[in-house]
């Protein structure tokens, strides 16, 4: 790998900094976002990889957006309102959706820096595709996931059901763009000949999670794969009732199966229900939880597993927790608990609800009152209210241990505002508590979000 005269992004055995990077492309871009940007990032900019047409597998993400494009007012590739407010989107993958840097997570914290999530166009769900603080190397962790997703246990399951792409075959060694991940990764301790070119299914996963790379990623599709049943084929459903109200459900939780919908050749034996993995899915949704505790489905699926288990108080925890989390980070289609969820309602309050049990905590509590709110567009109206008086209550405060920047993005982001024309006032009460928190780099992009809507629909 050859880096350009204005990089300090050398090998990533080299070491050592160059003086003329102040003129570089990275640095344009930490002073516009008034971020830090990981070696691999900065590698990115400076290499001028963005500029290369990457010739992919279908659904892969390699469409780059340019440093120029970056560095406008108002990015081309930005959805405002859909997209969190503090994603930077990078590379797309020719079908809406985006590979998007979120700055300074963990903002203040010892645990601080950017992470590189897949936001999907359809719902505008999100989920991290790379670990963060440090020197994690966001970019290339999530390039790696993208070229081996395929090949890990729980399939190309972008959806309810499993992607087809007849095309897709990974080609491992024609593949420059996964050759610029692994290089910096094998810097690191990822052995490219060994893992990702030897090993395969479990043993990649078990690789890539001790290695702590995608690592929320690799769990959500160990999680899926345990709740596959191979016994449960197309041909079994197909002699299901076509629109039962518990389909989805059963196939999240084979035990919710009834035998009489096997009219045909009879009921199967009972090994057949029992070959979900929920000890497995336990155990990984516990990890998710203690690493990515802001993002829903591990909470959820954690709860349901307890809940299976009759542990109702440890459920009812997690339920709880899950409750804290934006309705954009529950997987709910992809782990299938939309099942039990109807139109912008949190699986974590419908268990809550079905178990007649309340959250503890008051705070929480009250706010799970409004999720009781039968009318989805009332609820998402009610829920914005109750965070935006929340952050005004903070304001009027102003104590030193005050921040309502959080609050301002739930009003926006927790079940998704209404209608769009709400985002523009929210974008601009984000962007100033940012800044007034010291929070620099979501103030910069939020702000840039806010430009979009400006520029876009005059809002």
């Amino acid at each position: 790998m050859t880096a350009p005269a204005n990089s300090s992004a050398k090998e990533p055995d080299s070491g050592g900094a160059d003086s003329n990077r102040a003129d570089s492309w990275s640095r344009r871009i930490e002073s516009r976002y008034h971020c830090v940007l990981e070696k691999d990032l900065v590698d990115w900019f400076d290499s001028e990889r963005w500029r290369q047409s990457f010739a992919c597998a279908a659904g892969r993400f390699c469409e780059p957006i340019s440093a120029e494009e970056l560095l406008s007012p108002a990015p081309s590739a930005i959805w405002p309102g859909l997209m969190p407010c503090d994603c930077l989107p990078l590379l797309g993958n020719g079908m809406g959706d985006w590979l998007c840097l979120r700055l300074a997570v963990d903002h203040g914290s010892a645990n601080a820096g950017n992470m590189l999530v897949h936001w999907y166009h359809g719902g505008g769900d999100w989920i991290p595709w790379s670990s963060h603080g440090g020197d994690k190397l966001p970019l290339a962790q999530a390039v790696l996931f993208d070229a081996l997703r395929q090949e890990l246990p729980g399939g190309d399951r972008e959806h309810a059901i499993p992607a087809d792409h007849p095309d897709a075959e990974l080609k491992l060694d024609a593949d420059p763009l996964l050759d610029w991940a692994t290089h910096w990764l094998d810097a690191g301790g990822w052995n490219r000949t060994q893992h990702t070119t030897l090993l395969e299914g479990h043993q990649m996963a078990a690789a890539m999670i001790e290695h702590d790379v995608a690592q929320v990623a690799v769990r959500c599709q160990l999680v899926m794969d345990a709740l596959d049943n191979p016994a449960i084929s197309a041909d079994v459903r197909s002699q299901w009732p076509a629109k039962h109200a518990r389909i989805e459900q059963s196939l999240f939780d084979n035990a919710l199966i009834d035998r009489s919908w096997w009219p045909k050749k009879g009921p199967p034996g009972a090994h057949t229900l029992k070959q979900q993995d929920w000890d497995a899915v336990l155990k990984h949704c516990q990890a998710v939880s203690r690493i990515a505790p802001e993002i829903a489905w591990g909470w959820d699926v954690m709860g349901y597993a307890y809940e299976r288990r009759g542990d109702l108080d440890a459920a009812v925890d997690c339920y709880t927790q899950g409750l804290r989390c934006s309705i954009f980070t529950d997987q709910t289609v992809r782990v299938r608990t939309h099942g039990f969820t109807g139109d912008s309602e949190k699986f974590s309050a419908s268990r809550l609800m079905h178990l007649e049990r309340e959250p503890a905590p008051n705070d929480v509590n009250a706010y799970f009152q409004i999720l009781k709110q039968p009318s989805a567009d009332r609820r998402r109206l009610d829920v914005t209210e109750h965070f935006r008086e929340r952050a005004q209550a903070a304001e009027l405060q102003k104590g030193d241990s005050q921040d309502p920047y959080l609050d301002w993005v739930r009003a926006g982001w927790d079940l998704g505002a209404e209608t769009m024309k709400a985002f523009p006032d929210l974008l601009d009460h984000i962007t100033t508590s940012a800044r007034l928190a010291g929070r620099d780099a979501q103030a910069a992009i939020a702000a840039t979000h806010r430009e979009c809507f400006r520029q876009r629909y005059h809002l």
